[in-house]
């Protein structure tokens, strides 16, 4: 199922960028709009607007393993986020996954204090 002018439904071919991997249910592409290089996001292939629906996790875990960052023997720390509105900063009303990396230089901040930084 598609929804006609979303941005995350392929078919509509809005989405800009290379998509890095895909399942039959989802697919990971890179976050440039995020503001933190190596951002990326999972993303259903289908319009869902349904919060966590029971497959989800097992597409986020399969996803994973092909964020460059997370392979070798030093994978990066990282946050996993999913907005569920607009009051919680959801600007797309299709389910999405956001993976951001964390490095050291960042002081241990949570995401909360990420989004602190990219504001001040």
């Amino acid at each position: 199922m598609i929804q006609p002018g979303c941005v995350f439904c392929l078919e509509n071919g809005i989405l800009k960028g290379e998509i890095t991997a895909r399942t039959e249910r989802a697919y990971l592409i890179a976050n440039d709009r995020m503001g933190v290089p190596g951002a990326f996001m999972i993303v259903p292939l289908d319009h869902t607007e349904e919060r966590l629906p029971d497959w989800w996790q097992q597409e986020v875990n399969e996803l994973l393993q092909f964020v460059p960052w997370l392979q070798g023997d030093t994978p990066l720390d990282y946050n996993i986020s999913t907005n569920f509105g607009p009051n919680a900063g959801q600007t797309q009303p299709h389910l999405h996954t956001h993976i951001i990396p964390r490095t050291p230089d960042q002081g241990g901040l949570g995401l909360g204090g990420l989004l602190r930084q990219r504001v001040s």
